[in-house]
């Protein structure tokens, strides 16, 4: 009788032992999803050898995870205007933040110059924002990103198009917030497209649109403004990140943390379960043998 009940009283605390186990991890887990969701990554942007940004070589924010990726205080510059003109960046601008990034400037070689009109609307066609006059080369692609506006949502986050002689315009189009219906009113001619959509047509005056505004040239027709390739500028190759998967987090964590939570409490409600079964058991047995 002495045996089994050592036995008993082993498996028991076995049990006790993995129930507080499983407690402690129902604890841990959630804090550490949060902790990982609140960490702020680094998003730089470079100008290269032939540009600046806000006056410096390179430019950095942080922004926490999941936030939102603001450009209203970056802006590439050219050094020489003359020469050259900014057409975007080397790659697509990830607005929500979930990992470190780096963006370079893009320049290509000033042929024909000319210059382009970017506005932002609300849909009464009032401004929003102070308008730019920006120069470029005849027949050159450019992107422009959207300036965040608080309230408000945009048509666009970027756009794209192909620059005219003249009367090249690029709206950006803004509704409320707590309105986001596009109600357009008499006179505003709203340049389509969803949120994250490039290669919309730009607005010329009139309703007009640019040839060639949806961003992408027809085969054969290429623009005269010559691209510099990153091997062949002093900008040289963009600087790639790696980022070490112990910094990279957990994309569905929060997700997944009341799943496991659930899971977990039915553990414990199984191990809390068997251990009063086996409790029962043992003074069962125990009136047993005194009788």
């Amino acid at each position: 009788m002495n045996i089994l009940k050592r036995k008993m009283n082993r498996i028991l605390a076995v049990l006790v032992t993995g129930a507080m186990a499983f407690v402690m991890m129902g604890t841990a887990l959630p804090a550490a999803a949060h902790a990982q969701e609140t960490k702020d990554y680094t998003i730089e942007f470079k100008a290269g050898a032939e540009g600046s940004i806000n006056g410096q070589s390179s430019f950095s924010v942080e922004v926490p995870y999941e936030g939102t990726l603001s450009l209203n205080d970056v802006e590439a510059i050219p050094n020489n205007s003359d020469e050259y003109y900014f057409t975007g960046w080397n790659k697509e601008i990830e607005y929500t933040v979930t990992k470190k990034a780096t963006y370079v400037a893009q320049y290509a070689k000033m042929i024909s110059k000319a210059t382009y009109r970017v506005r932002y609307l609300d849909t009464y066609g009032n401004e929003l924002a102070t308008q730019k006059v920006v120069p470029a080369s005849v027949g050159g692609n450019v992107t422009v990103d959207a300036l965040t506006i608080e309230g408000y949502i945009v048509d666009a986050l970027a756009k794209s198009t192909t620059i005219a002689a003249e009367g090249t315009e690029i709206d950006f189009v803004y509704t409320p917030a707590d309105n986001p219906a596009f109600e357009t009113r008499p006179g505003v001619v709203p340049v389509t497209g969803q949120p994250g959509d490039t290669g919309t047509a730009a607005t010329l005056p009139g309703g007009t649109t640019t040839p060639g505004g949806g961003g992408t040239n027809p085969p054969g027709d290429n623009p005269p403004g010559e691209n510099i390739e990153g091997r062949d500028t002093p900008l040289g190759q963009p600087d790639e990140e790696t980022i070490d998967p112990n910094e990279t987090p957990l994309a569905n964590a929060a997700k997944q943390v009341g799943g496991m939570a659930n899971l977990i409490m039915i553990g414990v409600g199984a191990v809390a379960l068997l251990a009063i079964l086996i409790t029962a058991i043992i003074v069962y047995r125990k009136k047993k043998a005194r009788q």
